[in-house]
């Protein structure tokens, strides 16, 4: 049986699909693929997310099949494949919603437009599953045991009565039996010194 591919779309047959849902992370990015039929080479795809009633365009391909961006978010028109990529970057709480991947077949675009479209739910998370097992298995016991050893080495001593040992104390402590105190210059005698004195000339001898 012969079948003729004239790039129409009967009822029931979806012209452009993508994913119903996609999730990331806060700080994180997410990226999403709708496919569209091959008679929609060469038309404006756009990126557009619901606002009250509306469907507000964030980015558009422009009819190109170069990356075109708007702040954080990216769309490409790959022809080649018939695929459009659209990426959002640096996630927050605020971005997350209702969107759509949709094909400008007419002049006027949003909501008001019967434009082939596809809607993708976007979820963001505080945190990823691994990044919080990383969290609670790995760098929890890491600062717990850093501030341990920090503690430990700053820890109050004592003296052998019980009371604590300032910091200054243990800094200048008593020198050893027969050993300087820190700071002072031992008495060294000098040779003259340790001469022995001998008698007078003419044989006097001083009297104590």
């Amino acid at each position: 049986m012969e079948t003729w591919d004239v790039g129409l779309c009967l009822p029931g047959c979806p012209s452009l699909t993508g994913p119903s849902s996609v999730s990331g992370t806060t700080g994180g990015s997410v990226s999403m693929q709708c496919q569209y039929e091959d008679v929609y080479k060469g038309y404006n795809k756009y990126w557009c997310g619901q606002y009250d009633t509306a469907c507000d365009v964030i980015v558009e391909t422009k009819g190109k099949e170069k990356e075109e961006r708007n702040g954080c978010v990216t769309i490409r028109d790959h022809a080649d494949n018939l695929t459009l990529m659209v990426t959002m970057e640096n996630l927050n709480a605020d971005d997350a919603g209702s969107y759509w991947c949709r094909i400008q077949t007419v002049w006027i675009l949003g909501a008001l437009s019967s434009d082939p479209s596809v809607q993708v739910k976007v979820s963001v998370s505080l945190l990823s599953g691994i990044h919080f097992l990383l969290l609670v298995f790995l760098k929890v016991p890491l600062f717990l045991s850093i501030l341990s050893a920090v503690l430990w080495v700053n820890r109050p001593q004592r003296d052998p009565g019980g009371n604590r040992v300032s910091l200054s104390r243990r800094n200048h402590r008593s020198p050893s039996p027969g050993m300087p105190c820190p700071g002072i210059q031992p008495f060294r005698p000098d040779e003259k010194d340790l001469r022995t004195p001998g008698p007078r000339a003419g044989g006097e001898v001083t009297g104590l």
